[in-house]
C-alpha cells in the first residue's frame, strides 16, 4: 500500500552525533567516505512511529546547510549555526529541542606543535597574514573567533586570513602546513592532538570567561 503521508526533509550535519540523534525518525544512513560520498541513503526504516509525517534525512556540511537556508530555504527542518540563524529568522523558527551549547567548552583554535609562533596575540595582530582554516564564515565558531581576535572581515580590519573548507578537512590542512592554524568543531575538538596539533585557545572557555554564559553553537 502506498504511503501518502507528507514528507518533511531534515537537514543535519553528517557528524556521528547528529546522525545518531535523528536516525530513529529517518532510518539509519550509510556511512560516508572521505570524499563526502554516501551518508545520504537510508539503509533501514525509522525505529519509531513517526505519526502523520515521513522524514527524509539530508546530511550535509554545516556551512552548506547555513547557506542553503539563507539562499533557498527549501528544507522543512534544518540544522543551523546560531550565527546563521540570525540571517534566516524571517523564514525559520527554532525548535524547542536539539540545540548545541558549550558551557566553558567549545570550538578550538589549534596549530601544529612546532608552530610556537601561533598564539592568541599573533592571531589578534592586525594584518598578520596568518592563514586560518575555518569551517565556514557563517558558523558560530567563526563569529566567536572574529570577536576574540577583532577580525572584522570584508571591508574592515582583518586580523587573519580565513580559508573556508569542510570541517573534517581542517585538521589535515593544519597538520600538512596548508594553513597556519585551524578552527575545529565536532569530533575534531576531541581528536586534534592525535594529528600532532596543540590547543591555542578554546573559544567556549574564552566566551565563558568573558560573559559568564554558555555559548549557543547551533540549533534546529
Amino acid at each position: 500500500m502506498q504511503d501518502l503521508r507528507p514528507i518533511l526533509t531534515l537537514g543535519h550535519s553528517p557528524d556521528p552525533d547528529d546522525a545518531f540523534m535523528w536516525w530513529p525518525i529517518t532510518g539509519m544512513l550509510e556511512p560516508r567516505d572521505r570524499d563526502g560520498r554516501g551518508a545520504g541513503r537510508a539503509v533501514s526504516g525509522p525505529a519509531i512511529d513517526t505519526g502523520r509525517f515521513r522524514f527524509v534525512a539530508v546530511p550535509d556540511d554545516i556551512e552548506r546547510l547555513n547557506r542553503r537556508a539563507a539562499e533557498a530555504g527549501d528544507l522543512e527542518v534544518t540544522a543551523l549555526s546560531m550565527h546563521a540563524y540570525a540571517h534566516v529568522q524571517d523564514r525559520y523558527v527554532l525548535t524547542s529541542c536539539g540545540s548545541s551549547m558549550g558551557d566553558g567548552y567549545g570550538p578550538k583554535l589549534v596549530a601544529r606543535e612546532d608552530r610556537g609562533d601561533v598564539t592568541i596575540e599573533a592571531v589578534r595582530a592586525n594584518g598578520s597574514g596568518m592563514r586560518i582554516a575555518v569551517p565556514g564564515t557563517r558558523t558560530t565558531a567563526f563569529l566567536v573567533l572574529s570577536l576574540m581576535s577583532g577580525n572584522r572581515g570584508v571591508g574592515g580590519a582583518r586580523a587573519f586570513e580565513s580559508v573556508e573548507m569542510p570541517f573534517d578537512r581542517i585538521v589535515d590542512a593544519v597538520a600538512t602546513g596548508k594553513a597556519d592554524a585551524g578552527l575545529v568543531i565536532h569530533d575534531a575538538q576531541i581528536t586534534f592532538a592525535e594529528a600532532g596539533l596543540r590547543l591555542v585557545v578554546d573559544l567556549g572557555a574564552w566566551w565563558k570567561g568573558r560573559t559568564g554564559l554558555p555559548l549557543p553553537l547551533g540549533g534546529n
